[in-house]
């Protein structure tokens, strides 16, 4: 996937990393290629981690020390299913994310206009705005 010029995002859901320096490299080379990473990593919980254990074997490290260690590495981690996809689908579409300030991705008017009240609320104050002209 590195080698390949037509993938730009690798969506990944992990359970437990068997060589965890060669992933962390790999991840480090994926962003020296402009290719973003995103992970869904299930264990934040004890019960989480024990079912891991039982089906893969596998002994499953800390999981606060693993989210430190790939996001230095240029990982993006998501927490859900539906936040893997949606991530993925908006790198996919933006090739360049856009730097400052701030963005809020909503389906709803009343959201929308809900986030700007609050930017304005927030901001320097500025002159009021002229209202409706009366004309006579």
């Amino acid at each position: 996937m590195l080698d390949d010029p037509n993938i730009r995002v690798i969506a990944m859901i992990v359970e437990h990393f068997r060589h965890p320096r060669r992933f962390l490299e790999v991840a480090r080379l994926a962003r020296a290629a402009n290719k973003r990473i995103v992970l869904l990593h299930p264990g934040s919980s004890s019960a989480a981690r024990a079912s891991a254990a039982t089906h893969t074997g596998a002994m499953v490290g800390d999981y606060n020390i693993m989210r430190t260690l790939v996001a230095h590495a240029g990982v993006l981690l998501v927490d859900t299913l539906e936040e893997l996809i949606d991530v993925a689908d908006i790198l996919i579409r933006c090739t360049a994310l856009p730097t400052g300030g701030a963005a809020v991705f909503t389906e709803s008017g009343a959201f929308k206009a809900l986030t700007l009240d609050l930017g304005e609320s927030l901001s320097a104050p500025t002159t009021e705005r002229p209202g409706p002209s009366s004309a006579p």
